[in-house]
Formats: C-alpha cells, sequence, structure tokens
C-alpha cells in the first residue's frame, strides 16, 4: 500500500511537472524554469519507469514504438562519430539541445504510463494544453483594450510569441480534443455525454480564434484538416447507426461545420488573404532552378509572377522554394548534415550553394531530413506510423488521443517549421507521450486510460 501511495505522488509531481512545462513552454525568458521542469519530469518519470519496467519490457510489438523513437538517440551519437559534417556545431547541440530532448522523451513516458494507471490526473494536462491559445487570445484581448477598438490581425503586436507557438499548440490542442470527441461519439448520449462533447467542442473554436486572430497560415490550416477529419467521421457515425444518439451526433457534426465555415471566412478575408492563388503560388515555387528568388533574403529581390498574372505570395513562396531545395539536398546528402538548428544553411555550403537565407525550410520534415537525412527521418516516421496502428487496434479514450496528437505531428510537419529548439524537443516529447499510451499494459494484460469526469 506505501508502494502504491508513494507511486501515486511521483505521477501527481510528474504531471505537475509536465502541466507547468505546457504552460510556460512557449513564454519567453522561461528557460531557466523550463529547465528544471525538464529535470524534475525526468527524476520522477525515471522512478514511474523503474517502477513499471515489467510493463514496458520485454519488448512487445505494442511498445515497439517507444524503443524505436529511443533509437533515435543512438542514431545521433554513430552520425557525429562517422557521419557528421560540422562537428563542433553538433556536439555542441548534443551537449544542449539534445540533451533536453531526452529528459523530455523520458518525460513524456512517464506522463504516459501515470495517466495510464491514474486516468483522473488527465484532466489537468488536457487543461493545461490550452494554456498556449488562451494566453495568445488573452494578449489580443489586452491589444484591443489598450487601443480602444477591435485590432485587425494582421494588426495585432505580439507580445509573448509568434506565430508557430500559436499554431504548434493550438494543433496539439485540436488533437487532444478531436480524439476525445472521437471517443465520447462511441459512448451512449446521456448527459455528461453531451456536456463533455460540447466543452471539447468549444475548445476547438478556441483554438481557431487563437489561429485567426494570429493570422497563421500553417496554425489554421492543421486545425481545419483535424476538423476536417472530424466531420467525416461523425458523418460516417450518423450513416452507420440510426440509434438514439442520432441527435446528438448531427448537432456536433453541424456546430463543427458552422465553426469551420465562420472561422475560414474571417481567416481569409482579415487574417490571410491570398488562399486563392494558393495553388499557382506554389507552381512557380517549386521551379526552383528558373525561379531563383529564394537563394536572396526573403523579401530583397523582384519575385515572379503567377501563371494568372498576380504576384506572387512571398511567405508562399519561400517556404516551398526552401523545401524543394531541401528535399534535393537531402537526396545528395541522404545521412544528413547533423544540425537540428541550422542544418539548411550548412547543407547549402557544403553543396556550394549561394544563398542569404540562413534560416531554416519552414517544414519540419525537410529541416529534421538535412539534419539527420533518411535514418533519422524514417525512426521518427516509424515510429509515428506504428503508434498510429497499434493505438487503433486498441480504441480507448487514451489511445485515440495519441493517434490523433501523432496523426496531426505527423501533417504538421509537413508544411511547419518544428525541427527547431524548444520546438524539436516539445515534438520528440508528445511522440514519447504517446508510444508510451499506446505501448503500455497492465501486467495482467489489460489497457487502462477512461477518464471518469
Amino acid at each position: 500500500m506505501k508502494m502504491n501511495l508513494n507511486e501515486k505522488y511521483l505521477a501527481n509531481m510528474c504531471v505537475f511537472s509536465v502541466c507547468m512545462l505546457l504552460v510556460v513552454w512557449v513564454i519567453p525568458e522561461t528557460i531557466a524554469l523550463r529547465h528544471c521542469l525538464l529535470i524534475l519530469g525526468f527524476i520522477v518519470s525515471g522512478l514511474i519507469i523503474k517502477k513499471n519496467i515489467q510493463s514496458l519490457y520485454p519488448i512487445r510489438a505494442s511498445n515497439l514504438s517507444t524503443y524505436i523513437l529511443f533509437s533515435i538517440f543512438i542514431w545521433v551519437g554513430i552520425h557525429w562519430t562517422f557521419f557528421s559534417l560540422n562537428t563542433e556545431l553538433e556536439l555542441s547541440e548534443i551537449q544542449s539541445l539534445w540533451v533536453r530532448t531526452f529528459l523530455g522523451c523520458v518525460m513524456g513516458v512517464g506522463l504516459g504510463v501515470s495517466l495510464r494507471k491514474y486516468a483522473q490526473l488527465a484532466r489537468y494536462f488536457y487543461v493545461s494544453i490550452f494554456a498556449t491559445p488562451l494566453i495568445n487570445l488573452g494578449a489580443y484581448g489586452f491589444d484591443c483594450f489598450r487601443q480602444g477598438s477591435l485590432v485587425l490581425p494582421n494588426n495585432f503586436v505580439r507580445f509573448l510569441f509568434t506565430k508557430i507557438e500559436t499554431a504548434y499548440f493550438g494543433g496539439m490542442a485540436t488533437a487532444v480534443a478531436s480524439g476525445n470527441l472521437i471517443y465520447l461519439l462511441t459512448l451512449n448520449g446521456n448527459r455528461q455525454v453531451v456536456r463533455r462533447m460540447v466543452y471539447w467542442v468549444f475548445g476547438i473554436a478556441l483554438m481557431l480564434a487563437s489561429a485567426i486572430v494570429s493570422s497563421t497560415k500553417n496554425g489554421m490550416i492543421i486545425i481545419l484538416v483535424i476538423c476536417l477529419t472530424l466531420v467525416i467521421i461523425f458523418g460516417v457515425g450518423v450513416l452507420k447507426d440510426y440509434s438514439k444518439n442520432q441527435f446528438i451526433r448531427i448537432s456536433i457534426l453541424t456546430l463543427i461545420i458552422f465553426f469551420i465555415f465562420t472561422s475560414w471566412s474571417v481567416h481569409k478575408r482579415y487574417a490571410s488573404p491570398g488562399w486563392q492563388d494558393l495553388l499557382y503560388d506554389i507552381q512557380v515555387a517549386v521551379d526552383i532552378d528558373n525561379n531563383k528568388q529564394w537563394m536572396k533574403a526573403e523579401g530583397v529581390p523582384t519575385y515572379p509572377l503567377n501563371a494568372l498574372g498576380h504576384p506572387i505570395a512571398i511567405n508562399t513562396y519561400s517556404r516551398v522554394a526552401w523545401a524543394t531545395a531541401g528535399l534535393r539536398l537531402i537526396g545528395q546528402y541522404p545521412l544528413g548534415y547533423g544540425s537540428i538548428n541550422r542544418s539548411f544553411n550548412g547543407m547549402q555550403n557544403v553543396a556550394g550553394i549561394a544563398h542569404e537565407h540562413i534560416g531554416q525550410t519552414h517544414s519540419g520534415w525537410v529541416d529534421y531530413g538535412l539534419a539527420f537525412g533518411v535514418p533519422g527521418l524514417s525512426i521518427l516516421i516509424f515510429a509515428l506510423l506504428l503508434t498510429i496502428y497499434f493505438g487503433l487496434k486498441n480504441k480507448d479514450q487514451l489511445n485515440l488521443v495519441a493517434v490523433s496528437i501523432c496523426g496531426a505531428l505527423f501533417v504538421f510537419c509537413i508544411f511547419a517549421e518544428m525541427s527547431w529548439k524548444q520546438y524539436f524537443e516539445s515534438m520528440l516529447f508528445f511522440i514519447a507521450f504517446s508510444t508510451a499510451v499506446v505501448g503500455y499494459r497492465k501486467l495482467d494484460g489489460g489497457a487502462t486510460g477512461v477518464v471518469k469526469n
């Protein structure tokens, strides 16, 4: 009994450190606090893992994704020893970013085990994951109050963080909301279930509002992709099941569709115009041999017109062209450069490409592929796909949340900048959490993780 109480205390400490970290991860000048929380979470998670080692070892098919994920640290060591194109820079990141990433991965596994064993703690994790959009909307409200009127999204002064934070953590929160909604769809539609479904739907509306005020195309894309997936799932549920839950499902489906169309209309008109030319702009941007403006600093050269004769959207052109160039470089250097933060810049130097842009491609998978090559990409993508597969084999509440997170990350990293500083750390934290949730089993073979509200 004493051991169980002690273990619950450790789980409480793990969830506390994670919740605090999710609140401060995006706030500037909090690096010392983030480090303290990572260390605390790592220590208590290590003790939790030790107490539950029988459920994680030996290797089974369902927990294979956890082992695959942690093999990335072995590959980093091998890469630095044998294949690095900048050993000094890579070593500096191993001693800083990769140490924090390892701490975060252990913390993610500890969180997954904690929520499996003490499902009631999940509610605190769910609330804290909404911290970033709430802070963002609070900053927007303060800006409106300060100026005495509503502020157009493009004129919004971001007091704390930029678009990528809003997009990424908004996407993670939407994924958590969606996983819970899909689970609730399988339950009988009593009053408590309906209340919880409405809560998650309005949580998604909160994410959409945060994306609008930040004028983030990436954030809007990932949230809308998740929402459209929800519409399909709920629509199929309506068509397949003619039970008493039909009215509830149709109501939730209608509400989600309403939020999609409303937010999309507002976003296009006030926050981020130019969507109607997106495909034409992409056609110009992928032709990096004939249109070489991507080699200059963004905004400096004269940009080409698209096929409609309209001025191309500079941010669309730059990011697509950089990603195209990055993919070409991955093909030429399939083992990678060795730096998470400076892979695109460094690889262009190695290839002898004259360039003024020294940042990243803004595509998470491309940047990561430039850093650690095809082997590094294969490790993370295989871990995500395995987690999704085994999560869908046993569709309990936490598994569906894990599957939603992995699906959102897989899509989000295609077109958004994730291989950068603490965002890379947080990405691997969420993957580790998802693999642990799917891989954990009680010693009797069952699974836990249904939250009782």
